[in-house]
């Protein structure tokens, strides 16, 4: 089995399993070039903190594409020039400061928001009926939030979008056109007449970065809770999130390297598996989840502070209940939940 098809097994302790029984947990696949798979985490996070490690260059790819083929791609361009995942250096460390202080100014006002929000979808589930969780509770949850955050009404084709792909842009010539049309939205949704201003950048870093993201991984964790869940027993989400909708991470070393043993070299990649952090017994490598480095999550504590709000009241309803619908959209590097019906007890 190739490493990118671990995170497409739906049942959640054989996704478990599968991990925890890898030996050797590092080895080298051919791609598109040579990349040294890890899934270790202590391995990972050494990596991670590397800074002879970074994230491979989608600007410079994005310039040779557009070199070969008639792609405008403008909104793509501008997007890459903002997002720190993509940047390094001062330009890097700048933004993220800048989204940092707009999260935390930011929080107060979603936190005082989410006790009753969530209170108010869990009651609004039938009790007993089956129930979609996506639209019925994760989307609601997530719009409100991030409409907070953008200082406006997130329309249904913003939530529709799927803006993580940004990560995976250099696939192909018709997945670049398919971003471009969902960052055009984006643009023209936040009436992006100036994308230099600072309230600009926040805005679309939240939109881009967060919605695909909270909706999975909340999703993933609930279908661990319920598979988890035998005969009358309540689904309970741990105190901690497992599960996270990215799945895999890239970086490419600057210059020579060693890792594991491993000689690793500038024209290599190395493939980075996060669910080994969720998997792992010891708890401060739980917190890889949300990255490690230069590049972690910037909105961790934020979402953390969704995770703790829902985990309570989802536990202390003692839901029960089964699955009998799970669908998702599997890519090399994330998984994005479409459907979760549950049929819920009394």
């Amino acid at each position: 089995m190739r490493s990118y098809e671990y995170h497409r097994i739906q049942d959640m302790a054989a996704r478990r399993a599968a991990f925890e029984a890898l030996a050797p947990k590092i080895w080298w696949e051919r791609h598109v070039s040579p990349t040294l798979v890890i899934m270790d985490a202590a391995v990972a996070a050494d990596v991670l903190r590397n800074p002879l490690f970074v994230m491979p260059d989608l600007r410079g790819l994005l310039r040779e594409l557009r070199s070969r083929h008639p792609l405008r791609l403008e909104h793509l361009q501008q997007a890459l020039e903002l997002l720190p995942p993509f940047l390094e250096g001062e330009p890097h460390a700048r933004i993220r400061k800048l989204l940092g202080q707009y999260l935390s100014a930011k929080r107060p006002e979603i936190e005082a928001e989410l006790p009753g929000l969530i209170s108010a979808l869990l009651d609004g589930l039938k009790r007993p009926g089956t129930n979609d969780l996506i639209p019925d509770l994760l989307v609601p949850l997530t719009r409100r939030v991030f409409s907070t955050l953008s200082g406006r009404e997130l329309t249904d084709q913003i939530m529709e979008t799927r803006l993580a792909r940004i990560f995976e842009a250099g696939h192909s010539a018709g997945s670049l056109s398919k971003l471009e049309q969902m960052l055009e939205r984006v643009f023209d949704f936040l009436d992006a007449e100036d994308t230099a201003d600072e309230d600009f950048i926040c805005r679309l870093c939240c939109i881009v970065f967060g919605i695909d993201n909270i909706i999975s991984t909340l999703a993933e964790n609930i279908v661990s809770a319920f598979q988890a869940s035998t005969g009358t027993a309540p689904a309970r989400l741990p105190h901690y999130p497992v599960e996270l909708m990215l799945s895999a991470t890239y970086r490419r070393p600057t210059g020579e390297a060693e890792v594991a043993g491993h000689a690793v070299h500038p024209g290599n990649l190395v493939r980075i598996h996060i669910e080994p952090f969720g998997y792992s017994a010891d708890k401060a490598m739980n917190a890889g989840l949300f990255g490690v480095g230069r590049h972690a999550c910037i909105g961790k504590q934020l979402s953390l502070d969704i995770w703790k709000h829902l985990s309570v009241q989802f536990n202390a309803r003692a839901l029960v209940g089964r699955i009998t619908d799970y669908q998702c959209d599997p890519t090399h590097s994330f998984n994005f939940v479409k459907t979760l019906k549950v049929d819920l007890l009394p």
